[in-house]
């Protein structure tokens, strides 16, 4: 099973300038995120995997065209695929797998996914250059919702 995890505005900006647009870290949900993927394969995009911080303790699978080491230290286990449909040939070890970025693979991910761990953060954040994807709630079914501090978290289950 895949399973979506991100963080948006008001506005569904999730990067600007190949970061996130938030002024500082949002501790909470970065702790909600750490829980979710822990002992997780995790899928990104290359431009997000160029942005992360250390995530040990995860199996990454990096989808990127470009044939290069993306090797890091302090990373437990990462393969280059070159394609989203590879990226999910690679996760039949767990139960649930994670897609976690960036705005290129959401989009082409979203449609794979029964569930979806969202946040909203509240901010006056009014730029940006990447957003989160179009979704239908209709598609969609409301499991959890909790207001932490400017945080929104919810969890969605596909109907």
């Amino acid at each position: 099973m895949f399973s979506l995890v991100a963080a948006y505005n008001k506005l569904e900006y999730i990067g600007k300038d190949g970061k996130l647009p938030w002024k500082k870290t949002l501790k909470k949900d970065l702790q909600r995120f750490k829980e979710l993927t822990m002992g997780k394969i995790c899928i990104v995009g290359r431009k997000t995997w160029e942005t992360l911080p250390v995530l040990s303790g995860r199996e990454i699978v990096v989808v990127s065209k470009q044939d290069k080491d993306f090797d890091r230290d302090g990373f437990d286990y990462v393969l280059q695929v070159d394609s989203c449909e590879k990226a999910m040939e690679c996760c039949s070890k767990y139960a649930e797998n994670f897609v976690i970025g960036g705005g290129q693979i959401y989009e082409q991910m979203i449609s794979y996914c029964e569930k979806m761990y969202l946040t909203i953060v509240e901010d006056d954040i009014t730029e940006g250059d990447v957003k989160f994807p179009k979704w239908s709630l209709s598609d969609w079914k409301l499991e959890k919702l909790e207001k932490v501090d400017n945080l929104i978290f919810s969890e969605f289950k596909r109907r």
